[in-house]
């Protein structure tokens, strides 16, 4: 990781070629391999995602985040922290038929 421009970049050394990349640009590259794994996987579109984000993520990493993700071609429905999401897989807080568990 590089300073450029007063940003972050990371230097990526092909060959004889150096390439500077973007953090968000990699993020994008990131969501685009996501969405094709999860396309596969599915087989089917996938244009809509919810996106889990550590607790301590700031808005500006937040906006950084769902930028990538819609610029990657995704509809970002929500941006959820990661301790909401361990209870979303795991049930706990919901609704079931005999009240909250």
């Amino acid at each position: 990781v590089i300073n450029r421009e007063e940003r972050p970049f990371y230097e990526i050394t092909t060959g004889e070629h150096v390439k500077y990349v973007a953090p968000e640009d990699a993020a994008k590259l990131i969501f685009k391999k996501m969405r094709e794994t999860a396309q596969s996987a599915l087989g089917s579109s996938v244009t809509e995602v919810v996106v889990t984000v550590p607790f301590e993520f700031a808005p500006a990493q937040k906006k950084a985040l769902r930028d990538a993700a819609e610029g990657a071609g995704l509809n970002v429905l929500r941006l959820i922290h990661e301790p909401a999401a361990a209870l979303l897989a795991y049930d706990i807080g919901q609704n079931c038929s005999s009240g909250r568990r």
